[in-house]
């Protein structure tokens, strides 16, 4: 096998790659989660889930059914980022 068809295999092959990727990043964004699994990734207890982030408008609520919610993977992902972000700047 030459160089170049080598070099263009792995090209494909990341290009794959980063194509999954995005795929996968697009189903992420999709995804519902419980807000007991929210609390528990969180670390913190069902009543301070509530009171400090869905009270205070931190994490939104969806619908699922009429007693049932969930709150998106991608919005919990994005307020712990923050929340690092935060925890940065302060400490420097």
């Amino acid at each position: 096998m030459s160089t170049g068809e080598m070099r263009r295999r792995a090209l494909k092959r990341a290009e794959s790659h980063r194509q999954n990727e995005e795929e996968r990043q697009q189903r992420r964004r999709k995804t519902i989660i419980r807000p007991s699994e929210a609390w528990h990734r969180l670390g913190i207890s069902r009543s301070t889930f509530y009171d400090e982030f869905v009270s205070k408008g931190r994490v939104k609520l969806i619908p699922l059914t009429e007693r049932a919610r969930g709150v998106v993977d991608a919005e919990l992902d994005d307020l712990i980022e923050k929340l690092i972000a935060d925890r940065d700047h302060a400490m420097s």
